[in-house]
């Protein structure tokens, strides 16, 4: 591999600010933040449009260079370390909201797009919905977070991030480019029909089979009001049916366990943290009410959340 030659077919892509293979730059892209043994690449791109994402493709391609894609970065388990080396190919640039549907309850965004960047957009745009948003920083990349089944505080409801794809705009490792999903024979990406489903090809693929330029998310209603349901369980026994029996009636928005030895009287406790949302008071205390006669069953503790 003539490396000088690369990077100039490289920079001829994307330009010379967006394509590199000094030292410096490949140090952060050969590495995670989780314990995974960094490995060096040996350029990093960052591509704006799905065009240069196709060029890239075929050049690699020609020359037989790996390439891994990468989003917000975040991931701890290795999954952006270049470990063969090659191109990492950062997707931070292609960060255009290009539509949100209300009507059919959708956002088509690039692969850049973060979680929180879409939320602010809606909050501002589109108050009545709501993205999912995994349990991760902002900086998180929506598709990213999609396409590895991520999950957030919505999935006790309606599943894993990537059940929530309606549509893909993939460039496959040959350069060409394709659509998946009701967007491949229509203009619109409200769903994975009427054609047969390869989406899920791309879903925990991690890059391997092809790279995703762009994305249909479904969003939701947003409720008016949220609050939080605290409990204490000193039996660990007790959870499996205590939380089969919250998710059962509905009730939940979101459940997150944990355990802590600080303060000294936490030490020995589950705490059980519910979500619960409504579009009234009255809803919310009649959820936290059902809550609390559930704890009480499962001899558990009720804990009041201090105000902020």
């Amino acid at each position: 591999m003539n490396e000088k030659n690369i990077l100039k077919e490289l920079e001829d892509i994307v330009g010379k600010d967006f394509a590199s293979n000094s030292s410096g730059d490949l140090y952060i892209y050969s590495q995670d933040p989780g314990a995974s043994i960094p490995r060096p690449a040996d350029f990093v791109v960052m591509p704006y449009t799905p065009k240069e994402v196709q060029d890239i493709m075929k050049l690699a391609n020609r020359e037989r260079i790996p390439i891994v894609p990468m989003g917000g970065g975040l991931t701890l388990s290795g999954l952006v370390i270049p470990v063969k080396g090659g191109i990492v190919m950062d997707m931070k640039r292609m960060n255009k909201i290009i539509e949100v549907n209300e009507l059919s309850r959708f956002a088509l965004v690039e692969a850049g797009v973060t979680s929180g960047q879409l939320l602010a957009y809606l909050n501002e745009n589109h108050p009545k919905l709501q993205p999912p948003i995994p349990d991760a920083p902002p900086s998180v990349t929506i598709a990213g977070n999609a396409l590895i089944h991520g999950s957030g505080y919505l999935s006790q409801k309606f599943g894993d991030h990537g059940a929530m794809i309606n549509g893909l705009e993939v460039v496959l490792p040959d350069g060409e480019l394709y659509k998946l999903g009701s967007c491949a024979v229509s203009d619109y990406w409200f769903t994975r029909g009427p054609i047969p489903d390869f989406i899920g090809l791309f879903i925990s693929s991690f890059g391997t089979l092809g790279i995703v330029t762009k994305l249909s998310i479904k969003l939701f209603p947003k409720p008016k009001m949220r609050d939080i349901v605290f409990g204490l369980c000193k039996d660990p026994y007790v959870l499996p049916e205590l939380i089969s029996n919250i998710t059962f009636t509905d009730v939940a928005e979101d459940i997150l366990l944990g355990i802590q030895d600080k303060p000294d009287w936490m030490k020995g406790y589950t705490f059980i943290i519910v979500y619960i949302t409504g579009e009234s008071e009255e809803e919310l205390n009649n959820k936290t009410k059902i809550l609390k006669k559930m704890y009480r069953k499962a001899k558990s503790r009720y804990m009041k959340v201090p105000k902020r």
